[in-house]
């Protein structure tokens, strides 16, 4: 799913006004529904292993909940009405990137809500240095330790919600009309703003002219950029969807907030999933402290090799050679001889120097030239 964000002008936050449809009442903006998303290297598991809202509004209509659970990884559980087709899933975009969605979706498709959305990439901000790697926005790169990134300016929750609404509704709809939209403050549950990190709520409302149908879109982006790094990473914390026909709306957004606060993270699981993410930073420190070493080992090398050649670069113009006397251990500078490379000494430490490797005579041993 290409979820490239267009920001739509600045008008579009003109005159931005309060969602209401009939006596339904909103998700707001202090309750969210669980998701998961990874920033860069560093593993934000949103929500923790568990979220679960105690009391809140129920469907207008009798609703017989059932419990779903994610058949793959068996990573959380989600009430879902009955009789409708309820897909729980966890979308993996990496070994700690992953998503916890739902789909579910009325026997007649009157009401069709998503909780979360595994389709949204992770998205990193367009830099200088990767302008001159040839990166473009819009394009997929790779982060390292199997996480991918598609390249795209930060876009805050509510142009974003506003551009997701419109391609949710694109399948039966050609024009959908923005009725309504809000930013919101950020939930108690979301994580929270930093220095070094961005949080942003909202909400747009959606009509279709042409069948009377309705879409809503809540929405939670979060931007993570380093300090002293050019590199931003950002992402959708939280979608919540609806489509519905006008008559059956006020359900379905009953039905969203009910489904949205049901999700239960597999604790098991989710402590699974924070070993991993320990173990990858783990590697990732140690590829770090890897490469860093072998740098200060290549700087150390050439340093000797710039002295190795500057002593031997002395030598040559004061005519000394260095040599170690392997039955001392001494080392000492001898001057350079005229006749060979051999070089030997006496019991009273006379040095002479010939041209093969025979001893000039029986009290000579020999000394070897010492590298420098």
């Amino acid at each position: 799913m290409d979820c490239r964000t267009r920001r739509p002008g600045a008008n579009f936050y003109a005159g931005v006004v309060t969602v209401t449809l009939g006596d339904a009442a909103m998700i707001n903006g202090h309750r969210s529904a669980v998701s998961a998303y990874v920033l860069g290297g560093m593993s934000v598991l949103v929500g923790g292993p568990r979220i679960a809202v105690a009391q809140h509004a129920q469907p207008a209509a009798a609703i017989t909940w059932d419990k779903f659970t994610d058949p793959v990884e068996h990573a959380f559980t989600i009430d879902g009405p009955r009789g409708y087709v309820v897909r729980p899933m966890t979308v993996r975009r990496g070994p700690i990137d992953y998503v916890l969605q739902t789909r579910a979706v009325a026997p007649d498709s009157s009401i069709d809500v998503r909780i979360n959305d595994g389709g949204i990439p992770a998205f990193s901000e367009p830099t200088r240095m990767g302008q001159q790697l040839g990166q473009r926005v819009g394009m997929v790169v790779d982060g390292g330790h199997g996480q991918r990134f598609m390249i795209e300016p930060y876009e805050p929750a509510l142009p974003f919600a506003y551009d997701y609404g419109k391609k949710m509704m694109s399948a039966f709809c050609a024009q959908p009309a923005l009725k309504a939209a809000r930013p919101l403050p950020v939930p108690p549950s979301a994580a929270p703003a930093t220095p070094i990190s961005t949080v942003d709520v909202g909400e747009a409302y959606f009509e279709c002219p042409n069948n009377g149908k309705v879409g809503y879109v809540y929405m939670i982006t979060s931007r993570f950029h380093q300090a002293g790094s050019e590199i931003g990473t950002w992402g959708v914390y939280v979608v919540v969807g609806l489509v519905a026909t006008r008559a059956r709306a006020g359900e379905g957004f009953a039905i969203a907030r009910h489904m949205a606060f049901s999700v239960n993270v597999n604790q098991q699981w989710y402590m699974a999933n924070l070993q991993t993410a320990a173990r990858q930073d783990a590697d990732i420190n140690a590829e770090f402290d890897r490469q860093k070493s072998a740098r200060e080992s290549q700087l150390a090398a050439s340093d000797r090799n710039q002295d190795s050649e500057q002593q031997s670069f002395e030598d040559i113009i004061n005519g000394v050679t260095p040599t170690i006397d392997p039955q001392t251990g001494e080392k000492r500078d001898v001057a350079t001889g005229y006749k060979g490379n051999y070089y030997w000494t006496d019991q009273n430490g006379h040095t002479v120097n010939t041209s093969t490797w025979t001893a000039p005579g029986p009290n000579y041993r020999p000394l070897q030239v010492a590298p420098h």
